[in-house]
């Protein structure tokens, strides 16, 4: 069905076939793990469709997504370069953690979800707090992939039964439970991190 162009990062579809968004994502994604967004055409029913000669393209700069699992220093370099290195154990001890607890992921835009689909496990995820904004983790079969978030680009909204992360048109909508002493401590925690990082930035 697919033909993949590695060199030019695009895909070309067999005409007039419609796709499931989710699964067939999941597979370019795990082929171009450099990419992060697909630009499709959808029908009414959410499928990607495609007439002949269409070509789907990767627009990687679209959604900080990337595979956390390893020990890569150039990604490190660039996670570090936006949201500001790892805290410290010093700083990690003075806070108290700098984790969230595992939350239940219920909602997420599609590039995540689709990595989720791949999976028969419960949909979990959980945050680590940075100086300048979070990593959003979360596991896709044996792998880790965390979605980057400076806080100026951060925006959460919260009400009696969900928690939910949003950047530009992307979000990520967790079960809030709001009895949990930490998820109450952590989101205290990221509120705080995410004003002072606002004020600092305001500065001139």
């Amino acid at each position: 069905m697919f033909t993949f162009f590695d060199k030019n990062n695009k895909v070309h579809i067999s005409p007039g076939v419609a796709l499931d968004y989710a699964y067939h994502y999941a597979e370019i994604l795990s082929r171009f793990q450099q990419c992060k967004q697909l630009s499709v055409p959808t029908n009414d029913a959410g499928l990607m469709y495609c007439e002949a000669g269409d070509t789907l393209k990767f627009d990687k700069y679209s959604m900080l997504l990337e595979n956390i699992s390893y020990n890569n220093k150039t990604l490190k370099k660039k996670i570090d370069n936006l949201i500001g290195p790892a805290f410290s154990w010093r700083e990690r001890f003075r806070m108290k953690g700098i984790g969230s607890p595992k939350f239940k992921l219920v909602r997420a835009s599609a590039p995540i979800e689709a990595l989720l689909a791949v999976d028969n496990r419960r949909w979990l995820c959980h945050v680590e707090l940075r100086p300048s904004g979070i990593i959003l983790a979360f596991r896709s079969r044996l792998e880790t992939y965390g979605w980057i978030v400076p806080y100026r680009n951060l925006s959460i909204f919260k009400n009696e039964d969900y928690l939910s992360f949003y950047s530009q048109q992307y979000l990520v909508k967790v079960v809030w439970e709001a009895q949990s002493i930490d998820a109450n401590k952590f989101l205290m925690k990221l509120l705080t991190l995410k004003a002072k990082s606002s004020e600092s930035e305001a500065m001139p």
